[in-house]
């Protein structure tokens, strides 16, 4: 999922340049996995330099975050606790 991001996030990988890379090198991994000089073949050298450098640690930071996970809503007891508080916040 990472390699998707970081692909999707590199300045001048468009639509078709990133179909082109796709049928070229399969994935997003290979692609990163390739180097400069294969991917010069295949995209202009700013682009090439691009997609061959590491990753930046804010990009793979972003993408391992996981997402949060929808879990059961609040119990009855919760709410009634929350309103009391806050009603006696109020009447303060």
């Amino acid at each position: 999922m990472a390699d998707w991001i970081r692909l999707e996030q590199t300045p001048g990988a468009g639509g078709a340049t990133v179909r082109k890379l796709l049928a070229q090198f399969a994935s997003p991994q290979r692609i990163f996995d390739a180097g400069y000089r294969a991917l010069s073949g295949h995209v202009p050298a700013p682009l090439a330099r691009a997609l061959s450098e590491p990753a930046a640690p804010a990009i793979v930071l972003e993408a391992s975050i996981p997402l949060p996970q929808r879990g059961p809503s609040k119990r009855k007891g919760d709410q009634r606790l929350e309103a009391k508080q806050s009603a006696d916040l109020v009447s303060l």
